[in-house]
């Protein structure tokens, strides 16, 4: 199983040490073989009628390219905010 990144969504939390309005990020996964979709990389999703969210075998290849377009956009920032610049 590869999981690839491809969301994240905001909710809030009912926990009463965490503001009702500070939002909490969930990341949204897709398997690579499947076509699964998880929230967390744990949890399936589900749709409205109850059944597991899989996303269909002709639109995969597309998701898991700009997912990983953005998982490396995003390496590529961070590593340039690691990188000192002397001057």
């Amino acid at each position: 199983m590869e999981l690839i990144q491809i969301d994240s969504v905001n909710i809030y939390s009912s926990l009463r040490y965490i503001s009702q309005s500070s939002p909490l990020p969930i990341a949204v996964f897709v398997d690579a073989e499947t076509g699964v979709v998880y929230f967390n990389g744990m949890y399936p999703r589900y749709d409205a009628n109850g059944r597991v969210m899989v996303i269909p075998r002709d639109r995969l290849p597309a998701i898991l390219a700009r997912g990983r377009a953005q998982a490396a956009a995003a390496a590529a920032d961070e590593e340039r905010k690691r990188t000192t610049i002397q001057v």
